[in-house]
């Protein structure tokens, strides 16, 4: 390819990538392969970066490989800092780990394209480029089991989550974590763990899930209560459209149940939750939050919860 012709494909790119550094992308409700797989692009970026400064300073290509990592890590710092701070600007939240994936793309695009690595034993050379090898592959894990999660999900449903799986976990967030156990099981060999503390508010988010209920009748899971009292948690359950309304109290549905020590089962009438949102119909083929939480416990206590699903 003409070099050249080469030079503005690059230049096109990269131009591009920054553009949609701040204009495009995944938002908080985009999908969990489509986020993951995004943040991969910075390792993209950075590799075609170095490549451009390659070409153009030659100043650069007369370094020893060590001098160029340094000098290519601390460009990746000072610009992939300043990126993230002004990604601010534009409602983006600056994320540690893309900093790390700017020195990893500059990491490829000198160990692959330098020809200042070519000084170097080759043995010395191709143990460097598995190691990059590596670290790509295990940056690209991640976005694997999103996207294996998601599949399995599709299939699972209306079961939301049964927990066995180990990846159905990434599908939930919680203030001190969830774990996958066998000690407290409802249904099949796990269910997973929560510890709910005395803060405020302390509990779990199902983030990632099929989102159109609308065919069905009841929302039903098992909680398991450890301690030897009962205590009351609250199921909230929200549509997208809720946002849209500043997140108003009578705009969601919002209910207390009584755990009594042992298993419980909880179930909830979807047709009580289209009904919720004061003034509208909640809708149901676009179901947002499903957040399950205590509060002002007078103690903390573990909970496990396990065969989240729909039922008709």
């Amino acid at each position: 390819m003409n070099k050249k012709v080469l030079l503005f494909i690059l230049y096109t790119t990269l131009l591009t990538g920054f553009i949609l550094f701040f204009f495009s992308g995944p938002d908080y409700h985009s999908s969990r392969s489509y986020k993951t797989i995004w943040d991969q692009g910075h390792i993209f970026f950075y590799t075609i970066f170095v490549l451009i400064l390659l070409q153009h300073w030659k100043g650069l290509s007369s370094f020893n490989i060590l001098m160029q990592y340094g000098l290519a890590i601390l460009l990746a710092l000072i610009t992939g800092i300043a990126i993230e701070l002004l990604q601010i600007q534009f409602s983006r939240i600056p994320e540690v780990g893309d900093i790390w994936r700017n020195i990893l793309g500059c990491l490829v695009g000198l160990t692959f394209f330098s020809d200042s690595i070519k000084r170097l034993p080759l043995k010395l050379v191709w143990f460097m480029k598995t190691i990059i090898i590596i670290l790509v592959l295990i940056e690209f894990i991640v976005p694997a089991k999103a996207l294996t999660d998601e599949i399995i999900a599709r299939e699972q449903f209306p079961l939301l989550s049964g927990f066995e799986t180990s990846f159905e976990t990434d599908r939930w967030a919680a203030d001190n974590g969830i774990k996958r156990t066998k000690l407290q099981v409802y249904e099949g060999k796990y269910a997973a763990s929560v510890l709910l503390t005395t803060e405020q508010y302390s509990g779990m988010s199902l983030k990632y899930f099929e989102r159109i209920w609308q065919q069905y009748q009841f929302l039903q899971f098992a909680i398991y209560n450890s301690s030897d009292k009962e205590f009351f948690i609250i199921c909230r359950i929200n549509d997208r459209e809720h946002y849209q309304n500043n997140q108003s109290f009578q705009d969601r549905y919002n209910k207390k149940y009584a755990l009594k020590p042992g298993w419980n089962l909880i179930k909830i009438s979807l047709d009580e939750v289209a009904s919720a949102p004061v003034g509208r119909k909640m809708n149901l083929n676009n179901i947002h939050d499903l957040i399950i939480f205590a509060s002002y416990l007078t103690e903390s206590t573990t909970i496990f919860i396990d065969d989240v699903k729909l039922v008709r």
